[in-house]
């Protein structure tokens, strides 16, 4: 390899690890994601996939308000308005996300190109792939501790306004996140 490439590979390699996490993730130092401990594989149907539940672990308007102005006062976006800022769960409440810990609570964007309407769309596509039972709970987790835009793209579309539909493979986890509908192999 000559000098020229080995500099630029090291410049690139420099530049994309030194890059800021994309304006739709949160801060993985502030908001690194935590789960319900009350929610496992083996209760989904009792908590998770159960509609009165879900409901009864859902944070007040109020509660997420405040917790949305309070993170928002310590961040430097170029735009800090609320109102374009929904409270989010980094993992969402759908799949077990602790619905009340900072640790799980962002201000996301709902004015940017990849907002919180997209990343809902996603989060109601894979509760009911954990629900029907074809996603285990954890893979379903770390789709949102990573790039969900990635995932979205495999499952919704291209873009962020694409509808999330049903995969054609029955039975199917996500073994890795950036590779989704891997089959279940028993």
């Amino acid at each position: 390899m000559n000098k020229l490439a080995f500099t630029a590979i090291i410049l690139f390699s420099t530049a994309v690890c030194a890059a800021e996490p994309p304006p739709y993730f949160p801060d993985n130092a502030t908001t690194p994601g935590l789960a319900n401990r009350k929610v496992t594989q083996g209760n989904i149907n009792k908590t998770i996939c159960n509609a009165r539940w879900l409901k009864a672990q859902q944070p007040s308007a109020g509660y997420l308000d405040k917790e949305k102005n309070r993170q928002l006062a310590r961040v430097t976006f170029a735009n800090t308005d609320p109102k374009a800022f929904e409270e989010d769960h980094r993992i969402p409440i759908e799949l077990g996300g602790h619905p009340r810990d900072a640790k799980n609570l962002w201000p996301q964007s709902t004015t940017i190109e990849w907002n919180a309407a997209a990343k809902n769309k996603l989060e109601t596509y894979v509760h009911g792939e954990v629900c029907a039972k074809r996603m285990k709970l954890a893979d379903a987790r770390a789709i949102f501790q990573r790039d969900w835009t990635d995932v979205f793209r495999s499952y919704c579309g291209p873009g962020p306004t694409a509808a999330c539909q049903p995969p054609n493979t029955p039975g199917v986890q996500i073994e890795d996140p950036k590779r989704p509908n891997v089959p279940i192999v028993k």
